[in-house]
C-alpha cells in the first residue's frame, strides 16, 4: 500500500485496494480511529492522484464525524431506517454524482446497520425496505468485490413485496442496472435469459 511506484503507476488498482482496505478496517473493527490513522499514513506520502485525495477527504470527514458520535441503540425498524437515511443523506452531501465514492464510509456504515438490523424486522414490508436500502448502498460500493450484489438485493426486495411501491422501486432499479450493464458503444444487448428473468418478475406484479 505504501509503495510510491505502485501509487504512481497503478492509480486505479491502488484506489480499489485502498477502498477495500478501508472497508475491511471499518467492518471488522467497527471503529473509525484506526481507519483515520491508516488513511493519514498513506496519504501523507503525497503520491496519491488528486481525484483519490479528494475522495479520501470525504472519507476522513465521515470518519472524524463518526469518532465524535455517541452510540445509538436501535430497537425498532423505524429507528433503523431513520439512521440509515441519515447515513444516505450524509453520503449524498459528500458525493458530486450518484456513484461517487466520496461517500463510501457512510454507505459502509449503512450496510453494517442494515445487516445487523435485519433481526429486528417483523414484517415483509420492513424486510423489503431493508433489502432496497442494501441494494442502494451496494450499487455505489459495487467495486468492493461484490460485483452486481445490488441486483441480488433489488430482486430479493421485489420478490418479498412485488405489488408494493417499495417492490416496484426495486424492480425499476434492477431493470435499469441490467440494461446499463449490457450497454456499450454498439447499443444495448440484453441477453435472452435476462429478458426472461425480467418478464418472470413482471408477472409477479399482476
Amino acid at each position: 500500500m505504501n509503495s510510491a511506484e505502485f501509487q504512481q503507476n497503478y492509480s486505479f488498482d491502488y484506489e480499489s485496494l485502498l477502498r477495500r482496505y478501508m472497508a475491511l478496517i471499518i467492518r471488522v473493527e467497527g471503529t473509525p480511529q484506526r481507519a483515520l490513522r491508516e488513511l493519514d499514513k498513506i496519504l501523507d506520502r503525497g503520491l496519491a492522484p488528486q481525484y483519490l485525495q479528494q475522495q479520501a477527504e470525504g472519507w476522513k470527514q465521515s470518519l472524524a464525524g463518526w469518532a465524535r458520535e455517541k452510540r445509538r441503540e436501535i430497537r425498532t425498524a423505524k429507528e433503523l431506517f431513520a439512521e440509515v437515511n441519515r447515513r444516505f443523506a450524509k453520503a449524498g452531501a459528500l458525493q458530486r454524482y450518484e456513484k461517487d465514492h466520496t461517500g463510501d464510509v457512510e454507505y459502509l456504515r449503512a450496510t453494517a446497520l442494515l445487516h445487523e438490523g435485519m433481526k429486528i424486522l417483523k414484517t415483509p414490508a420492513e424486510e423489503a425496505q431493508a433489502l432496497y436500502m442494501l441494494g442502494r448502498a451496494y450499487e455505489v460500493l459495487d467495486e468492493l468485490g461484490s460485483w452486481n450484489l445490488h441486483e441480488s438485493y433489488y430482486e430479493a426486495c421485489f420478490v418479498k413485496e412485488p405489488k408494493s411501491q417499495t417492490g416496484k422501486s426495486c424492480f425499476n432499479r434492477l431493470e435499469a442496472s441490467l440494461y446499463m450493464g449490457y450497454s456499450g458503444s454498439a447499443g444495448t444487448n440484453l441477453p435472452a435469459e435476462e429478458k426472461e428473468r425480467l418478464q418472470r418478475l413482471k408477472q409477479m406484479m399482476q
